[in-house]
């Protein structure tokens, strides 16, 4: 289907259909620099969680913004870091595609503009300590690729010590590069705690903080090449293109489904399956009653907390 202007394009996206509407997504992709655009990605990504994108007769959140989210991709402006920080750190949702498009922008955010979203991203993740901790901050922490660990060292430290932390394992798992060697310390401190509290009470969560940890300690003194664990999710995920497609059949309705965790299943599954597994296996062992009954189990088994191993 050929596509002759943004209008048409923009009709597409906001009109629910089976699949993922590629074509319209590549022409607004490849649109050049555009306000009417930007406009639209900004007001999907600020109302993804909200009643104007709520199916009432499905039960469930339209996928237009994830659409506008991948459009963004080529539309980057400083505007949206702020637009993605309220997207993580106010809305309550489950984890889904669009929290992982949104992640995958934080990178490409970093790569573009440096300092400014960096200090903006880092500063939401503070600010987290403040509000709900069990709220999807986590996906923030690709800034951590890009940050100058001097700069950030107390900060850093200082969100390392503090016990209420929710995502401290996702913190510790972000920091497994050579460059933050200095804050090995700190690991070592919590890793002591973390065997100690994992033998007397004989807990799989203090024996994952420990094992997330100790491999982190690893990677910051071993010289490695460039691997997954040492890029952002935007420097190893391939082409938007080549990405979405394989997963077009997760946006096609399967008949007689009577799952009511299918499409979180799938999502997780899919996830499992990509570079993007780190963003997903990183939920603080010492804050146990906190794990939001929402997210993936930390057991590993692709399943929700609340249908795993939640007492």
């Amino acid at each position: 289907m050929q596509i002759l202007s943004k209008q048409e394009a923009f009709t597409i996206l906001e009109n629910p259909s089976v699949g993922i509407p590629m074509e319209a997504i590549k022409f607004l992709y490849n649109y050049g620099p555009d306000e009417e655009i930007l406009e639209k990605i900004i007001f999907a990504l600020k109302n993804a969680y909200k009643d104007v994108f709520f199916d009432e007769e499905e039960g469930m959140y339209l996928d237009i913004p994830l659409w506008y989210a991948i459009v963004a991709e080529n539309h980057l402006d400083i505007r949206l870091v702020d637009v993605i920080i309220q997207l993580f750190v106010e809305a309550d949702f489950e984890m889904d595609f669009l929290s992982e498009q949104c992640g995958y922008l934080v990178g490409k955010l970093c790569e573009t503009f440096g300092e400014e979203a960096i200090e903006n991203f880092f500063h939401a993740i503070e600010d987290a300590l403040i509000g709900r901790s069990d709220l999807p901050s986590l996906f923030l922490f690709d800034c951590f690729y890009f940050l100058d660990p001097e700069k950030y060292q107390e900060r850093i430290l200082n969100l390392l010590h503090d016990k209420n932390f929710y995502w401290k394992e996702a913190l510790i798992i972000h920091l497994r590069h050579p460059k933050f060697i200095v804050f090995k310390p700190a690991l070592e401190k919590i890793l002591k705690e973390a065997n100690f509290l994992a033998n007397i009470r004989d807990s799989w969560l203090y024996k994952s903080l420990a094992k997330e940890t100790q491999a982190s300690i690893n990677l910051m003194v071993e010289e490695t090449d460039k691997n997954a664990s040492d890029l952002a999710f935007s420097q190893t995920r391939e082409n938007w293109e080549s990405h979405y497609e394989k997963l077009q059949d997760h946006f096609t309705p399967k008949e007689d489904s009577e799952d009511e965790d299918s499409w979180g299943s799938i999502f997780e599954n899919a996830v499992l399956e990509d570079t993007s597994e780190k963003l997903y296996k990183i939920y603080d062992p010492t804050q146990a009653t906190k794990i939001n009954r929402n997210a993936p189990c930390p057991c590993g088994s692709g399943k929700k907390y609340k249908k795993c191993c939640m007492p």
